[in-house]
Parts: C-alpha cells; sequence; structure tokens
C-alpha cells in the first residue's frame, strides 16, 4: 500500500535521525544527559504507532503528537524545527 502520508512521516524521521546522528558526532563531549535525552526522543519517534496511523488518523491525534516529538529532537538539538512540522502529514 502507498499511502503518502506513511511515507512522508518516514521521510520526516530519516531527515531527524540524520540530523541527530551529525549532531552527537560532532559534539562528542556533549553532558551524558543531554544524549541520552536525544536518544529516548529518536526512540519514542521510532515507535510503529506514528507509522500504522499516518495518513489515517480519525482526529489528527498522533499526527500532531508525532510532529510534536520530532520539533522536540529539533530543538534539543538547538536547531529550529523545519516549518513542514506546522501542517499535518
Amino acid at each position: 500500500m502507498n499511502n503518502p502520508a506513511k511515507t512522508k512521516a518516514w521521510d520526516w524521521l530519516l531527515d531527524a535521525r540524520r540530523e541527530a546522528e551529525a549532531f552527537l558526532k560532532e559534539e562528542a563531549s556533549l553532558a551524558i544527559d543531554k544524549k541520552d535525552l536525544i536518544l529516548k526522543q529518536l526512540h519514542i519517534l521510532e515507535g510503529s504507532d506514528w507509522f500504522w496511523w499516518a495518513g489515517e488518523d480519525p482526529d489528527g491525534s498522533f499526527d500532531r503528537l508525532y510532529r510534536m516529538h520530532l520539533g522536540n529532537l529539533y530543538r534539543l538539538l538547538g536547531k529550529e524545527p523545519p516549518k513542514y512540522l506546522e501542517k499535518p502529514c
């Protein structure tokens, strides 16, 4: 099944993961608790429910939470969340 919302959600996660991996590599001396927060946020984003419901979420709550968690990850990385996160998948 080709669902554009699911594809977009996966693409957004891939971009965010790449940003996080680059950040963690560059910031090798980063405090362990900050690293743990970044990794925890990534693990939250990699949960299967986000992708199960992408584009099929009856009230949009999963989509909003997913975009919120992506935004949180970018802020933990010291970056402004991408503008595309302001709109549903």
